[in-house]
């Protein structure tokens, strides 16, 4: 039993670190998109206004995930079921790495 629980917290603790790396190169990528200078007369039109679009999807989901697995790692440790909005961890996971990926996929591809 002890082996299977040691395991379970190893997994654990590589999705967390997976977690932390993947929320800080998005950050930075962001932060680039952000404060970049925008050039002038610029206006989102076609593939740019859908990847803007998504990233009002994607964005508050970076914040929001990380939060949620928090609050359930928290809950994990001290020997409780995930509950409550914790349990939303993984759907908002989901629709954040669908969301995501339709916003590369729209600049990526002509459709």
């Amino acid at each position: 039993l002890a082996s299977g629980v040691n395991r379970n917290v190893d997994r654990r603790n590589i999705h967390v670190g997976v977690g932390i790396t993947t929320a800080a190169l998005y950050g930075t990528t962001a932060a680039f998109a952000i404060f970049a200078p925008k050039p002038e007369n610029f206006e989102d039109t076609g593939k740019t206004k859908i990847h803007r679009v998504l990233a009002w999807v994607h964005g508050p989901l970076m914040i929001l995930t990380p939060i949620l697995g928090g609050i359930a790692d928290s809950q994990l440790n001290n020997n409780q079921k995930v509950h409550g909005i914790a349990k939303l961890h993984g759907a908002a996971a989901g629709v954040l790495l669908a969301s995501y990926m339709a916003s590369m996929a729209v600049m990526s591809f002509n459709f």
